[in-house]
């Protein structure tokens, strides 16, 4: 700590044992009330705040460690100027993350800062953004609606059936549907037994017992032959159309995602992400709470054990404590530097946060700027616009905390400032 006796004069008028545990505290006391016996409190506010500030320094260095450890610098990255960024068909996630307004947490600064207007233009841009999803979500949805639920149900169906392999074989739905009911049975047989000597058969999903199957609901005639068989004989008929398939050794691949899995992966793989950025972060948000709260609490408590010793003088006619103004700026400075190291730590904090979603964010946004919405189906379009919600949603967050951050440290200069001038 920056001893005073080099700035003042080391007479005092109460006298304080420096043995007592807090002693920093009442050397910064002793020099407040010593300036304000000579009326030079003023020309040495400076100096007062910078053992203020160099006991914190001394009082954090294991917390500033820590912080810096695992957080980074507390520096932040220039935010660019906003964009006039509306929500087009392909998504950009990572400009406006950036763009928030990071704290200010140097107090001073916070405060001579206009703060509603360094933050309005960037929640004003939200909202627009906020508002297109919302107005492209709506369309989508009114468009899904409007199909009609037995549209929807026939065109599932037409789907599943295209997929058959005796229905390819017939030259697809549509062909087929074109055949009289004799016609339709006659190719079915041809198909089915066709598809007995395909040699590439083991990997249909019809397999073998699927072709039994399709040429006993289509030839009649097998059909009745079917009938009349005994046990043994249908028993060596199926072991026929098993042994057609082989061996059931061989290992399918495993077909190309389609779009709605390859998104609902990637969101779920940086919904993981995000949620281990939540859980390294908590341990320092309880740290930075405890310590900094337990910090105030203690020179709390030291201003009013040592208000108990200061004794009464008349003023007027009044008694005061005497020494009481200046006990109350002491405790001001003491104040004043455990709440700007406290809006360092958090403002470094949110800084790791928001630079760490970033990291999060590419990969996905790298996906989603290559996907056309407009050329996506209902579902997925669905699926994306929610996700892209949920993230504008902790962009909101972000930028409320940061707000909050700045605010707070404002504050800290404001009071500073009715205490000391």
């Amino acid at each position: 700590m920056i001893r005073f006796g080099a700035i003042i004069a080391s007479s005092s008028v109460i006298a304080y044992s420096e043995a007592k545990p807090e002693s920093d505290f009442n050397e910064l006391y002793q020099a407040i009330l010593e300036a304000d016996t000579k009326h030079t409190g003023g020309v040495n506010s400076s100096a007062f705040l910078e053992s203020a500030v160099a006991w914190s320094d001394r009082e954090f260095r294991e917390e500033i460690d820590y912080f810096n450890e695992r957080y980074g610098s507390t520096k932040a990255e220039v935010e660019p100027p906003l964009s006039t960024q509306s929500l087009p068909d392909r998504i950009n996630l990572i400009a406006p993350l950036r763009e928030i307004p990071a704290p200010l947490s140097d107090p001073q600064k916070a405060y001579t800062t206009d703060i509603p207007a360094r933050y309005g233009p960037y929640f004003e841009k939200l909202d627009r953004l906020q508002s297109d999803l919302e107005d492209r979500a709506y369309q989508i949805r009114e468009s899904w609606d409007s199909t009609g639920q037995a549209e929807r149900a026939e065109k599932n169906a037409r789907k599943a059936a295209e997929s058959n392999s005796i229905v390819a074989r017939l030259g697809g739905l549509a062909r087929l549907q074109s055949l009289s009911k004799s016609q339709r049975e006659k190719e079915a047989a041809a198909a089915a037994l066709a598809a007995t000597r395909d040699k590439n058969r083991a990997n249909q999903p019809d397999g073998g017992m699927g072709t039994l199957t399709s040429r006993l609901l289509s030839d009649p005639e097998y059909r009745a032959h079917w009938e009349t068989m005994s046990d043994a004989e249908r028993a060596s008929e199926m072991a026929l159309y098993r042994e057609i398939d082989g061996p059931s050794k061989s290992v399918t691949k495993p077909a190309k995602p389609s779009s709605a899995t390859a998104v609902r992966s990637k969101i779920a793989k940086t919904n993981e992400e995000l949620a281990k950025i939540a859980e390294s972060l908590s341990p320092a948000m309880i740290r930075c709470e405890t310590t900094f709260v337990a910090a105030r609490d203690r020179v709390e408590k030291w201003y009013r054990d040592r208000l108990e010793t200061l004794p009464y003088e008349v003023v007027g006619e009044t008694r005061e404590k005497a020494g009481h103004g200046a006990l109350l700026r002491a405790k001001a400075y003491l104040l004043y530097a455990i709440g700007k190291q406290e809006s360092e730590s958090r403002a470094q904090l949110w800084n790791w946060q928001r630079n760490r979603v970033i990291s999060a964010y590419r990969s996905i946004n790298a996906f989603l700027s290559d996907q056309d919405l407009s050329a996506l189906n209902a579902e997925d379009s669905v699926i994306v616009l929610n996700f892209v919600g949920g993230a504008f949603q902790g962009m909101d967050r972000l930028a409320r905390e940061s707000e909050h951050l700045s605010g707070s440290s404002a504050a800290e200069q404001y009071s500073f400032d009715l205490y000391v001038y």
